[in-house]
């Protein structure tokens, strides 16, 4: 349950600051992004009892350095996009 609000309070984030930069469009982009990542928890949920974040820890138990690559990888894309908003905003 933790998992789908965190998702849900993260997309609309992504809304809010697109919508600041002025790129409203990209709007149906995270709306579509919120839905298929609620399906595919349920999906997640439903098929193995966990949910997408505990099958992550299971697998990095197992896989550390695959766990950290793929960490590392969201990590960067954040940041990576998180510039380019502000580059956006600030250079109008």
């Amino acid at each position: 349950m933790v998992d789908a609000i965190v998702t849900v309070a993260v997309m609309a984030g992504f809304i809010f600051a697109f919508r600041v930069v002025g790129l409203i469009w990209w709007s149906w982009f995270w709306t579509g992004l919120t839905f298929y990542l609620a399906l595919f928890e349920i999906a997640a949920r439903v098929e193995t009892r966990l949910t997408i974040s505990q099958q992550f820890w299971a697998y990095s138990l197992n896989h550390p350095v695959g766990a950290w690559v793929l960490a590392g990888m969201v990590g960067f894309g954040g940041i990576g996009l998180s510039v380019h908003l502000l580059w956006k905003l600030l250079f109008k």
